[in-house]
């Protein structure tokens, strides 16, 4: 019932004690101790991908109510320069609070053997929520991307967790990533949660439709998301709704011109297959 509620208008914390493991210069590793196996009710996962900014309370409240009974979370603040900061992590844990969640574990590092080892992704293989901080998602690719990490994120979409993120965080769902803050795209390769798509974000905000139009005219098949700032694309069994304050516009290129719509929050995105106009 919550999650029909949830689409219809359109996230999950552990907060258990606050037990800090060993700090090293890969990153802290775990906060919290591991919960166990949170139930599935769903056979697909959601996203909740949000284009940065203040998020309206709504939208927690989406990500929430898709994480299920007795949410366990899992957030992964690589993407921040204050990210290896256990005052960080700890404020992080008590924010996840107030928001609904009884039991948050925080994992973070930059080294790619950590991120690759079973002890690492322990966390992940019992999450029924994914929240993926903002900053810069090169660096979480550059810390995630073909590890174990990586694999544990499908699994948790696939047995019907959801998983978030936020202006870097939404940036690396898709495989097409646009790496950087440029007005011309680099891309980069995210993870490929969301498929067949390319996500930007901030996108009214910082005025990015002409790079995605350039990410997508370089990746036709792909259709673009732009996600603005206080909003969230919210994605459950294919379903694709809009939710928060603002807008999310999607572009496709038919091979000679761009399909550029505008989509308002309470919106549920309708895909047309575009085709080859040359």
């Amino acid at each position: 019932m919550r999650n029909s509620r949830c689409l219809r208008s359109i996230m999950v914390f552990v907060v258990s004690a606050v037990a800090l493991s060993a700090t090293s210069e890969a990153g802290f590793g775990q906060l919290n101790a591991v919960p166990q196996a949170a139930s599935v009710q769903d056979a697909n996962g959601g996203l909740v991908i949000c284009g940065g900014g203040r998020m309206p309370d709504s939208v927690f409240k989406c990500f929430r109510d898709l994480a299920g009974n007795q949410p366990q979370l899992v957030v992964i603040p690589t993407a921040s320069i204050r990210a290896d900061d256990s005052n960080y992590a700890k404020a992080t844990i008590e924010l996840w609070a107030t928001r609904g969640f009884k039991n948050v574990v925080i994992i973070h590092t930059r080294d790619r053997k950590i991120a690759d080892s079973d002890e690492f992704v322990k966390p992940l293989n019992s999450a029924s929520a994914v929240w993926i901080g903002g900053g810069s998602q090169s660096k979480i690719a550059a810390a995630y991307l073909g590890t174990q990490t990586e694999e544990a994120l499908y699994r948790v979409q696939k047995r019907g967790g959801v998983i978030g993120g936020t202006s870097a965080g939404a940036a690396v769902m898709s495989k097409i990533m646009i790496a950087s803050g440029s007005p011309n795209p680099i891309i980069k390769t995210g993870f490929d949660l969301l498929k067949d798509a390319i996500v930007d974000q901030h996108f009214v905000k910082r005025k990015r439709q002409s790079r995605l139009e350039s990410a997508v005219k370089s990746h036709p098949r792909l259709t673009g998301y732009g996600i603005d700032e206080g909003t969230a694309l919210v994605v459950k069994q294919r379903v694709k709704r809009v939710i928060g304050k603002s807008t999310v516009t999607t572009i496709q290129f038919n091979g000679t011109s761009f399909v550029v719509r505008s989509h308002t929050p309470g919106t549920t995105i309708i895909e047309t297959e575009i085709t080859d106009s040359k």
